[in-house]
């Protein structure tokens, strides 16, 4: 399962990062307010 993560450096997102890290199942992509606009559209291609 593929996972976008808005935020990811924000307090739930750090923690939810933190635990989903741990589960292989899933592809994570994290998106924060230093990642561009590029990168957004390539993550919600790819997720």
């Amino acid at each position: 399962m593929n996972i976008l993560i808005t935020g990811a450096n924000g307090f739930i997102g750090k923690n939810l990062t933190f635990q989903l890290k741990e589960r292989k199942e899933f592809k994570i992509f994290f998106y924060t307010k230093e990642s561009t606009k590029g990168e957004l559209s390539q993550f919600i291609s790819e997720a």
